[in-house]
Order: C-alpha cells, then structure tokens, then sequence
C-alpha cells in the first residue's frame, strides 16, 4: 500500500523558512564580521540587528545590511541590558563605519515595506543567505 503525502499547511512552511532564514542570517553577519565589533572579542559570538527585527518588517529581517557581531556582554548586557550613552555611541560608530549612508537609508526604506513574505520570496532570500555565507567561507583569508 502506498502513503499519501500530507501536504504540509502554509503557515508551517513559512515558519520553517523564517527559522532557516534567522540561521543563516545570524551565520553570514558572524562569519563577515569575524568579531564583537565593540570590544574586539571572538568568544561567544551573536548577530544583531540593526533595525530590530520584531517591530519592523519582515523586509529587513534577513537584509545582509541590518546587522553586525557582538559578544554575549556588548550584546544582551551592554546593548540590550544597560546601555550606557558611551556604548551607544560606540555601537552607532560601528554600524556607520560598516555601511554605507545609502545602505543604512536603503534598510530604513525596506523596513517601511510590506511586512509578509510569501513562500517565494522567503525561499529565494533563503538561497541568498545560503549563497553569500558559502561564497565568505570561499573567499581567501586576508
């Protein structure tokens, strides 16, 4: 006797590519960084977003161009935690030497966009994570 398939409903499909999406976001921004690009340690690694991910749209969520790597302690404790005016203006001066003015606008603009993705469109930004995490990994240390 041969099984039927299940079709798997939408929504689980989606929720499984956002989870390999946060995944493979977290790794690109890490591997590009290399660094807690605060205080200069490679212990203990996280991505952050920029525009943080839950308040604004699912547009900038896994754009290459909203993050940067920190540390446990810049991250949850100094940024997150209590962030003293002294570290905020050493996070802002990280993210301004990291991108660009029309790259920082072009995240704003994104983040104003439609917050749903559809199945395609996850999909291909998926594939691009995958692609451009594989091609930093490729590329020849400096």
């Amino acid at each position: 006797m041969i099984k039927k398939k299940k079709k798997v409903p939408k929504q689980v499909i989606l929720r499984r590519l956002k989870k390999k999406g946060d995944k493979y976001w977290s790794l690109y921004i890490r591997a590009r960084d290399g660094k807690c690009l605060i205080c200069g340690s490679t212990k203990s690694l996280q991505a952050h977003h920029a525009l943080v991910r839950k308040k604004v749209s699912n547009q900038t969520r896994f754009h290459k161009n909203n993050g940067c790597t920190l540390c446990y302690i810049c991250h949850l404790i100094e940024i997150h935690g209590n962030a003293t005016k002294t570290i905020l203006e050493k996070y802002l001066e990280v993210l301004n030497s990291l991108y660009t003015k029309e790259q920082q606008e072009e995240v704003v603009r994104k983040s104003k966009e439609k917050n749903k993705l559809d199945i395609p469109e996850l999909t291909i930004i998926v594939e691009d994570l995958i692609k451009s995490l594989k091609e930093l990994k490729d590329k020849p240390k400096q």
